[in-house]
């Protein structure tokens, strides 16, 4: 995966843009190649000061993913902070039904929208143009709470994040 800066394009251009007009971010930030795109690309465009990553800790998240993901934000120079979630708490997350996306993706919505409201920022998720032929029930419930999803409006494929 780029950083970002290397990748060049009208697809791009059109993230640049998009974020640019959202002015403030709030990245949900596992450090996967997708988010951590986004992330990159949204602190180079917005600025330090502009864009807040958020790594979201629970029983789910192995222990090592989130030491990557910190040390991916101290590498960069990301704005980084950890909360956590509390979707094990919910029996219907626990049956691990094919819905269980959704419900966990509202558990990270109910810490990431607070954080944004307080900065006045908008949650964005690194969701890609080939995300959207997935089941992905979470795209779904992220979406009604107000998320915003800049590599989609930007048209941006895995290839071109994976570039």
């Amino acid at each position: 995966m780029v950083s970002g800066a290397e990748v060049a394009g009208p697809g791009m251009d059109r993230l640049r843009r998009s974020l640019r007009d959202l002015g403030r971010v709030v990245v949900a930030f596992s450090g996967g190649a997708d988010s951590a795109f986004l992330a990159r690309v949204a602190h180079d465009t917005l600025g330090a000061d502009r864009v807040h990553v958020v790594t979201a800790v629970s029983p789910s998240l192995a222990g090592d993913e989130r030491d990557d993901a910190a040390a991916l934000a101290d590498e960069w120079g990301l704005r980084w902070s950890e909360v956590e979630t509390h979707e094990m708490a919910d029996a219907a997350y626990r049956v691990n039904d094919p819905d269980r996306c959704g419900r966990c993706k509202d558990a990270l919505m109910d810490v990431l929208v607070p954080i944004a409201d307080s900065e006045a920022a908008t949650v964005v998720l690194g969701v890609n143009v080939d995300d959207l032929a997935d089941h992905r029930p979470g795209q779904t419930v992220a979406a009604e709470r107000g998320v915003s999803f800049p590599m989609v409006e930007a048209g941006l494929t895995k290839a071109d994040v994976r570039h």
